[in-house]
């Protein structure tokens, strides 16, 4: 399950469910609605899962610019009860259907089933008379009602919805002030330039053109009832006292004095208030009649025992059902992950098998424990690379060109091993060789030796090679993060070795002046075995001027 630690999980994925269900009626697949996401559409589709307001949101706008419909959020909330889109809250339908006979008590209980469908608002029943209510609807400090914007007219569905239990007509849902910060809600929802948007003293203006206005209280503003009873139709007093006596002062709210339409999504209307301290709902339904009570008593009264049942018995189902999946799934990981361990130890005995002939075992053994630091080694550096590669191998068979490759790389690798050096990395149709990482006093000579042979070897091939050989301190250690983590050395003595590489011609091996004094010191010390050429002075690039010898092979 995906964790994304700056992003509460706050929605819960039943509303994805009614989005999915209802997306699939009308075009006949919900695929594109839950695909390349971060979470998996089978994560998404379980009722039990929660994600981010965020994803949610990006679901919802899928799901208009599918249906082509910018009313699609509230079409969806009010066919969550015929669509069943709840799992198993189907069942509270029911047990609803056949034990209550007003939509009253189910808009009393709205706060209690809130909670088990998102975690972002709070709702709180300020009033109720006969068919009426009004709802307060406050977001949490942390989330901006902007983002949860098409939640909006998707939660005034589903509260619409809720009398179609006793099939009795959809509620009349009306809101009348909004949280929403109207300056943020027209850019980042309607598209308009966040420039053309102000608040000049207490009009609303958009470019040139006056929408709004400033209100200080519901209470004050005279004028006020009068817009909201012309907009909404709101005519019962109990609601305006409701009001009132909540206290629901707007000091920066901003009532819409003329209708504007931004986009599809966005059309303010004459009446509405923005960048109030909360949202209010108000929410009329046609109240049973005493006749259409006693038809539904009569015809339910041998089904209400049956729906608690079936309630029961699904649930435990349910909790069965997870509980049975559970422990599989427990079972499954715990195959899964000893089936891992396994490959990892067979995979670690390799890699520290492999490391082990890539390096001296010291350095491998400390690489593997992870001890290994930094440190200055002096040693030779032998490079090589071949020359006439491109035009041999545009004149040969490919398969053959790569046949002769492996052999030459794999007998001037033996050579290097054999004289004690390790192969640091290829480069190209070239490599690097290090002399000295096994403590060997030595390494000079060997490492001259090593080249001489492999300009032997070339003979038998159609091309030729270049080789170098520099002496001196360099650095050894691991470098790179996480997985590109790697031994390398580094060091002006590599700089100075590339670069003599370049300059060396055919087949001949050009060494520095420290490897030419290091030779000289072991001819000294025993018979004479290495033989010079003319001694070179060199520009070398970045580095200046150096000296350097050839070292005649035997």
């Amino acid at each position: 399950m995906p964790v994304e630690q700056s992003h509460p999980n706050n929605v819960s994925c039943r509303n994805i469910n009614v989005i999915a269900k209802y997306v699939h009626s009308k075009i006949g697949s919900d695929l594109l609605l839950t695909s390349n996401l971060t979470y998996m559409p089978e994560y998404l589709l379980n009722e039990h899962n929660w994600v981010p307001l965020h994803v949610y949101d990006e679901i919802m706008n899928r799901a208009i610019t599918l249906l082509k419909d910018p009313d699609a959020p509230y079409k969806m909330g009010l066919s969550a009860m015929g669509l069943e889109s709840w799992g198993i809250f189907k069942y509270i339908q029911k047990i609803f259907l056949t034990v209550v006979i007003d939509p009253v008590i189910v808009y009393q209980k709205i706060n209690d089933y809130n909670p088990l469908f998102n975690n972002t608002k709070d709702f709180h029943l300020l009033s109720t008379s006969g068919s009426h209510c009004v709802f307060k609807v406050i977001f949490h400090s942390d989330v901006n009602p902007v983002d949860d914007y098409h939640s909006d007219r998707y939660i005034q569905g589903l509260l619409a919805s809720i009398p179609q239990i006793w099939n009795l007509p959809s509620s009349a849902v009306k809101s009348i002030s909004n949280e929403y910060d109207v300056l943020d809600l027209l850019h980042r929802k309607g598209g308009v330039p966040r420039h053309t948007i102000k608040l000049q003293g207490n009009e609303l203006v958009v470019g040139n053109e006056v929408i709004g206005k400033r209100i200080s209280s519901y209470k004050s503003e005279s004028w006020w009832k009068e817009i909201v009873e012309d907009a909404h139709g709101v005519t019962d007093p109990l609601v305006y006292e409701s009001l009132i006596e909540s206290k629901s002062k707007v000091d920066s709210g901003i009532v819409i004095t003329k209708e504007y339409r931004a986009n599809d999504l966005v059309h303010l209307k004459v009446g509405e208030i923005y960048n109030a301290p909360h949202f209010l709902y108000h929410i009329a339904w046609t109240k049973p009649s005493f006749t259409f009570r006693l038809k539904h008593l009569f015809f339910n009264q041998g089904r209400s025992r049956k729906t608690y049942e079936d309630a029961i018995v699904a649930s435990l189902s349910t909790i069965k059902g997870y509980t049975e999946t559970l422990e599989q799934k427990v079972i499954e990981r715990t195959h899964e992950l000893e089936l891992a361990k396994r490959e990892s130890e067979y995979w670690r005995s390799k890699a520290d098998e492999l490391l082990s002939t890539m390096l001296p075992e010291h350095i491998a053994k400390k690489m593997i424990e992870k001890e290994l630091e930094s440190q200055e080694v002096y040693g030779t550096i032998l490079f090589t690379d071949i020359v006439g590669f491109t035009e041999y191998s545009n004149n040969n068979d490919k398969d053959y060109v790569d046949q002769e490759l492996k052999l030459y790389f794999a007998e001037i690798t033996n050579i290097v091993t054999r004289h004690g050096g390790w192969v640091n990395k290829f480069l190209g149709d070239g490599m690097l060789v290090i002399f000295g990482l096994n403590g060997d006093t030595n390494t000079t000579g060997k490492a001259a030796k090593a080249a001489q042979q492999i300009v032997e070897v070339i003979e038998q091939y159609s091309w030729g090679t270049r080789v170098s050989l520099s002496t001196g301190p360099f650095t050894i250690g691991e470098y790179g993060n996480g997985a590109l983590r790697r031994f390398d050395c580094m060091g002006n003595v590599l700089n100075l070795g590339s670069r003599l590489q370049n300059h060396a011609d055919k087949n001949q091996i050009l060494v520095c002046e420290n490897t030419y004094k290091k030779l000289f010191e072991e001819d000294i010390a025993q018979p004479k075995v290495h033989n010079f050429g003319a001694m070179r002075t060199l520009d070398v690039k970045g580095i200046g001027e150096v000296t350097a010898y050839p070292l005649i092979t035997h």
